[in-house]
Protein backbone atom coordinates (compact mmCIF):
# COMPACT_ATOMS: atom_id res chain seq x y z
CA UNK A 1 0.00 0.00 0.00
CA UNK A 2 1.11 3.71 -1.02
CA UNK A 3 1.96 5.60 1.78
CA UNK A 4 2.39 9.46 1.42
CA UNK A 5 4.14 11.90 3.62
CA UNK A 6 2.15 15.07 2.27
CA UNK A 7 -0.89 15.82 0.25
CA UNK A 8 1.54 17.44 -1.92
CA UNK A 9 3.79 13.78 -2.32
CA UNK A 10 0.91 12.28 -3.66
CA UNK A 11 0.10 15.13 -6.27
CA UNK A 12 3.45 14.23 -7.23
CA UNK A 13 3.35 10.92 -7.56
CA UNK A 14 0.21 10.51 -9.57
CA UNK A 15 1.19 14.05 -12.29
CA UNK A 16 4.45 11.96 -12.82
CA UNK A 17 2.27 8.44 -13.48
CA UNK A 18 -0.06 10.94 -15.71
CA UNK A 19 2.94 12.19 -17.40
CA UNK A 20 4.66 8.89 -17.99
CA UNK A 21 1.05 7.49 -19.21
CA UNK A 22 0.56 10.72 -21.68
CA UNK A 23 4.50 9.97 -22.91
CA UNK A 24 3.84 6.55 -24.01
CA UNK A 25 0.64 6.99 -25.48
CA UNK A 26 2.33 9.32 -27.86
CA UNK A 27 5.06 7.29 -28.38
CA UNK A 28 2.78 4.23 -28.99
CA UNK A 29 0.41 5.75 -31.42
CA UNK A 30 3.71 7.27 -33.34
CA UNK A 31 5.57 4.01 -33.99
CA UNK A 32 1.90 2.41 -35.01
CA UNK A 33 1.43 4.65 -37.25
CA UNK A 34 4.78 4.75 -38.36
CA UNK A 35 4.89 0.87 -38.93
CA UNK A 36 1.13 1.31 -40.40
CA UNK A 37 3.07 3.57 -43.13
CA UNK A 38 5.43 1.53 -43.93
CA UNK A 39 2.85 -1.40 -43.95
CA UNK A 40 1.22 0.69 -46.63
CA UNK A 41 4.98 0.93 -48.65
CA UNK A 42 5.18 -2.57 -48.88
CA UNK A 43 2.14 -3.55 -50.63
CA UNK A 44 2.38 -1.76 -53.85
CA UNK A 45 5.73 -0.92 -56.03
CA UNK A 46 5.45 1.68 -58.35
CA UNK A 47 6.42 0.81 -61.93
CA UNK A 48 5.10 3.92 -63.51
CA UNK A 49 7.06 6.48 -61.35
CA UNK A 50 9.32 7.28 -59.19
CA UNK A 51 8.23 6.73 -55.14
CA UNK A 52 9.70 9.52 -53.67
CA UNK A 53 8.15 8.93 -50.21
CA UNK A 54 6.94 11.90 -49.34
CA UNK A 55 3.69 11.07 -48.15
CA UNK A 56 6.05 8.47 -45.26
CA UNK A 57 8.06 11.52 -44.79
CA UNK A 58 5.06 13.70 -43.69
CA UNK A 59 4.22 11.80 -40.24
CA UNK A 60 4.79 14.63 -37.69
CA UNK A 61 4.29 14.14 -34.04
CA UNK A 62 4.14 17.34 -31.51
CA UNK A 63 5.48 15.73 -28.35
CA UNK A 64 3.56 16.05 -24.94
CA UNK A 65 2.60 19.50 -23.58
CA UNK A 66 0.18 20.75 -21.36
CA UNK A 67 -0.44 19.36 -17.38
CA UNK A 68 -1.78 16.52 -15.65
CA UNK A 69 -5.14 18.69 -16.22
CA UNK A 70 -4.64 18.75 -19.87
CA UNK A 71 -2.03 16.79 -21.63
CA UNK A 72 -2.25 17.08 -25.32
CA UNK A 73 -0.23 15.58 -28.38
CA UNK A 74 -0.88 14.96 -32.08
CA UNK A 75 0.70 12.46 -34.59
CA UNK A 76 -0.65 13.53 -37.81
CA UNK A 77 0.44 13.32 -41.58
CA UNK A 78 1.06 16.66 -42.39
CA UNK A 79 -0.48 18.02 -45.50
CA UNK A 80 1.27 20.77 -46.50
CA UNK A 81 4.73 18.54 -46.43
CA UNK A 82 6.48 19.76 -49.47
CA UNK A 83 4.93 16.73 -52.07
CA UNK A 84 7.06 16.53 -54.77
CA UNK A 85 4.94 15.85 -58.00
CA UNK A 86 3.03 18.56 -57.81
CA UNK A 87 -0.03 16.49 -59.10
CA UNK A 88 -2.13 17.00 -55.92
CA UNK A 89 -2.50 18.71 -52.97
CA UNK A 90 -0.85 17.11 -49.99
CA UNK A 91 -4.28 17.06 -48.59
CA UNK A 92 -5.51 14.81 -51.41
CA UNK A 93 -2.27 12.59 -51.00
CA UNK A 94 -2.76 12.03 -47.17
CA UNK A 95 -7.30 11.53 -48.23
CA UNK A 96 -5.75 8.98 -50.62
CA UNK A 97 -3.51 7.20 -48.66
CA UNK A 98 -5.55 7.35 -45.72
CA UNK A 99 -7.94 5.10 -48.15
CA UNK A 100 -5.88 2.71 -49.16
CA UNK A 101 -4.94 4.32 -52.44
CA UNK A 102 -1.60 4.31 -53.98
CA UNK A 103 0.00 6.42 -57.10
CA UNK A 104 1.22 9.51 -58.15
CA UNK A 105 0.57 11.99 -55.39
CA UNK A 106 -1.54 10.13 -53.98
CA UNK A 107 -3.65 9.56 -57.91
CA UNK A 108 -4.66 5.93 -58.18
CA UNK A 109 -2.81 3.88 -60.68
CA UNK A 110 -4.79 1.12 -60.14
CA UNK A 111 -3.52 -0.71 -56.94
CA UNK A 112 -5.70 0.31 -53.64
CA UNK A 113 -4.03 -1.10 -50.67
CA UNK A 114 -5.53 -1.69 -47.25
CA UNK A 115 -6.91 1.89 -45.34
CA UNK A 116 -4.35 1.71 -42.78
CA UNK A 117 -5.32 3.92 -40.44
CA UNK A 118 -9.00 1.93 -40.00
CA UNK A 119 -6.44 -1.10 -39.20
CA UNK A 120 -4.57 0.64 -36.68
CA UNK A 121 -7.76 2.62 -34.95
CA UNK A 122 -9.64 -0.62 -35.18
CA UNK A 123 -6.85 -1.64 -31.69
CA UNK A 124 -4.98 1.39 -31.01
CA UNK A 125 -7.56 3.39 -28.41
CA UNK A 126 -7.80 0.12 -26.33
CA UNK A 127 -4.03 -0.20 -25.86
CA UNK A 128 -3.78 3.39 -25.14
CA UNK A 129 -6.15 3.44 -22.41
CA UNK A 130 -4.04 -0.10 -21.17
CA UNK A 131 -1.11 2.52 -21.40
CA UNK A 132 -2.79 4.61 -18.91
CA UNK A 133 -4.17 1.97 -16.43
CA UNK A 134 -0.46 0.29 -16.21
CA UNK A 135 0.74 3.32 -15.46
CA UNK A 136 -1.57 4.24 -12.64
CA UNK A 137 -1.41 0.58 -11.50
Amino acid sequence: MMMFNSPDECKRYFENKFTDAAVESEHYLYENMRRGTDHFYSEFTPVEYERTNSFRNSLQRTGVSGTVDDYDFEVYFNPDYSYISGRASGTDVVENATQGIHGVAGMNVGYIGNPFLSEIESYIEGDIVGIIKKHLS
